[in-house]
């Protein structure tokens, strides 16, 4: 994979290698909700592999669970780990860095100024957007269109609640696990869903990264899709670019 005048991505030529083995180790796909489709590719290259909505009785395994999923689950994923089964997808990036209380961490200066230096604090102020708890501010029952509430571990526009909309923003800012982001106004894109066979219009939450400027061409794309009353979260395939 690489860009015209671009060097080739450090150890891309290994990739193919690396997942090809990957598989041969793991004898069951702990799945929930989730649909998915990436993961599916794996059970193709590994048939051996089993899909099941418990963990297996031994062996190693490949968690693709949502967070409540994982969450019912954690006693006995950290008792088959101390066991020495390897359990791929670490819980702990499932349940802190999916964590959007991370993200006011990350912003605080009092807390990044202990590890980096000053030029790399001010970056991640200037850059991460603002995430709070209803407590930490009263603006948002006086203006609660600034506002948009989220479920601390979730995602995919679970608990998303937008202020100026919702009838319940009451008692959203009394719910547990609830955090607090600005409204921020982004431009809508059309873009291709190869799925449905159709042209959807949203927002892009999410895409293929561009190094130096340089895009490395239509490919997969994270789109939300506005509602009358919330924003619906279409993770799936789609090519950015196209209309």
């Amino acid at each position: 994979m690489r860009a015209a005048g671009h060097a080739p991505l450090e150890g891309i030529d290994e990739l193919a290698d690396t997942l090809a083995h990957f598989g041969t180790s793991v004898t069951a796909l702990v799945k929930g909700r989730e649909d998915g489709y990436d993961v599916h590719f794996l059970r193709d290259r590994h048939p051996h592999i089993t899909m099941a909505a418990t963990l297996p009785a031994s062996g190693d395994m490949l968690l693709e669970l949502h967070a409540d999923e994982l969450a019912s689950l954690l006693t006995d994923v950290i008792a088959r780990m101390r066991a020495g089964d390897r359990v791929h997808s670490d819980p702990r990036t499932v349940l802190l860095a999916h964590d959007k209380r991370l993200l006011g961490v990350l912003r605080d200066t009092r807390v990044t100024s202990r590890y980096l230096d000053d030029a790399d604090v001010q970056r991640l102020h200037a850059h991460i957007i603002p995430t709070g708890t209803p407590s930490d501010t009263s603006d948002v029952r006086r203006h609660p269109q600034r506002w948009v509430s989220k479920r601390a571990v979730a995602g995919k526009g679970a608990g998303m609640h937008f202020g100026a909309t919702s009838s319940a923003w009451k008692q959203v800012l009394r719910t547990p696990d609830t955090v607090l982001q600005p409204v921020i106004d982004q431009a809508e894109h059309d873009l291709f869903d190869p799925l449905r066979e159709r042209t959807r219009q949203g927002v892009i939450a999410g895409t293929l990264p561009i190094i130096d400027g340089v895009c490395f061409g239509p490919g997969l794309a994270r789109l939300y899709e506005q509602h009358p009353h919330r924003w619906l979260a279409v993770a799936q395939p789609m090519l950015a670019g196209a209309s």
